[in-house]
């Protein structure tokens, strides 16, 4: 039963990809000022308090992903509640404009996910405590057979 259900799901997920002539996102010159451009025309105070109140600004010129105390900051802040509820809108009226992966998950997929969505989906990686010093191990871990 479950080899059948596998491989119900590998066509099932083929089939979606195969029947999807969207490009993806990433390769779209132009799609940054599409999905953006509205959201700082219309929301460029929110914008800019959210990147400051959150630290989102470090991250970003630093080109690194926020870490767990940005992130904690980001979803307790208004401005950025505002800010995203703004993209889910933009994104909505975008919805069949590309793809984000390949396997066909159009851009409006995430259009359905709200700011307190997104909240729940990183709750587990912010209440995760701080990483205790290591020191690297010359040899692998042992895997018990």
């Amino acid at each position: 039963m479950a080899a059948a259900w596998a491989f119900f799901l590998l066509v099932a997920t083929v089939a979606v990809a195969a029947s999807n002539d969207l490009p993806l996102c990433s390769s779209m010159k132009n799609i940054g000022n599409v999905l953006y451009n509205p959201i700082m025309d219309a929301h460029r105070p929110a914008v800019k308090k959210c990147l400051a109140q959150s630290g989102f600004r470090n991250a970003v010129i630093a080109r690194r992903n926020p870490n767990k105390d940005e992130l904690g900051s980001f979803f307790s802040t208004n401005e950025c509640r505002e800010v995203v509820e703004a993209m889910r809108e933009v994104v909505k009226s975008n919805s069949d404009r590309c793809v984000i992966d390949a396997y066909g998950t159009h851009l409006g997929q995430l259009a359905t996910l709200s700011f307190d969505d997104l909240k729940l989906i990183y709750a587990p990686f912010m209440n995760l405590p701080p990483p205790s010093p290591s020191t690297p191990s010359s040899s692998p871990p042992s895997s018990s057979s």
